[in-house]
């Protein structure tokens, strides 16, 4: 899974966040290899501070453009950062690291298309010159 140009809002924190996540999927791989709790708990760290930090961050900018769909993709927002909370709390306590290295493939999966397909809604709004 590669950052493609396609899915460039045309907004540079944005689209440096969005493909940081398609990085994500090589450091799972990775973890998935070396089987160690502690680059699980990084990835984790990086999607908590992603959901809120990131999601932040284009939430102000719908809001700044009066993007239509701020509802429906902020109630977006709200699902993964649930789903986030809820594989640090499996992770918290000791559910099997395969069941969770595939709770974390599945919402980078999730992202991902919700990136080429619900994210790419705002590229309109922002314009290629914004940052």
């Amino acid at each position: 899974m590669n950052w493609q140009e396609q899915f460039s809002v045309g907004h540079t924190d944005i689209d440096n966040h969005h493909e940081e996540l398609f990085q994500l999927v090589s450091a799972l791989d990775l973890a998935i290899q070396k089987g160690e709790e502690d680059a699980v708990d990084d990835i984790i760290n990086f999607l908590e501070h992603y959901v809120t930090e990131h999601f932040e961050e284009e939430e102000e900018l719908m809001l700044s453009h009066n993007f239509v769909g701020y509802a429906t993709h902020k109630a977006e927002h709200e699902k993964f950062k649930y789903l986030v909370s809820d594989i640090r709390t499996n992770f918290n306590d000791n559910t099997s690291l395969t069941h969770i290295i595939f709770s974390i493939r599945r919402l980078i999966d999730t992202l991902v298309h919700h990136i080429q397909t619900i994210d790419i809604a705002i590229a309109p709004l922002v314009g290629e010159s914004h940052e």
